[in-house]
């Protein structure tokens, strides 16, 4: 039987966010490539793992312990990165004690990120299963014209911890919900060695 090839999509404030709420803090360091290869099934071979994220710009600390983060990813051998940006929007404080204006940081462009790149993998035959890991409505107009224009194409939603979308549901090929067990076992080493041959370390606060 020929294998069916796999590409996995990852939305990684979607998943941080909800390992987050989820209390698995634990879980941040997370071997996206062992995290895939558990998931697929014994038909399929992974091709490459897809990883959607902005930089940090705001807090130092967290700007740090997500450069190591990105870094150990940068190991493995079979992952790309996208980066969008954090815009700052600035909201008026309605408590009327405040009295001054609010700055939010807001991550842009992951979404559109995401559409382009399975659009395209999926125009120019790159895989035959998709893994899109996220809960972003956003994607259902994405989903859809892939499942309408390519029927014989799969794409497969896996929800993060906490995080669900009915409208993705509907549209899917199939969905599930990503449990403590498919990130329990895909742990980075407390230590490994950068590219560029420097100790990583697993950030105390992820322990």
């Amino acid at each position: 039987m020929k294998q069916r090839r796999a590409i996995f999509y990852i939305d990684g404030y979607n998943l941080f966010y909800g390992l987050k709420e989820q209390g698995w803090r634990k879980y941040y360091w997370l071997d996206l490539s062992t995290f895939a290869q558990q998931i697929l099934k014994p038909e399929q071979k992974l091709v490459a793992v897809k990883y959607f994220t902005s930089r940090i710009a705001s807090d130092p600390h967290e700007r740090i312990r997500q450069g190591t983060y990105i870094e150990a990813l940068e190991t493995l051998p079979n992952i790309t990165f996208q980066y969008g940006k954090f815009m700052t929007d600035t909201m008026v404080c309605t408590n009327q004690a405040c009295k001054r204006n609010l700055q939010i940081h807001n991550e842009k462009q992951t979404d559109v990120n995401i559409a382009v790149s399975l659009l395209g993998d999926a125009q120019d035959g790159h895989f035959d299963d998709a893994y899109l890991v996220t809960a972003d409505s956003d994607q259902v107009g994405t989903v859809s014209y892939v499942r309408e224009h390519y029927p014989d194409l799969r794409v497969i939603i896996a929800f993060p911890p906490k995080r669900v979308s009915n409208e993705l549901r509907t549209v899917a090929s199939g969905v599930f919900h990503l449990r403590e067990s498919h990130f329990s076992g895909c742990q980075f080493p407390e230590e490994l060695l950068s590219k560029k041959g420097f100790k990583l370390t697993r950030p105390i606060s992820w322990q």
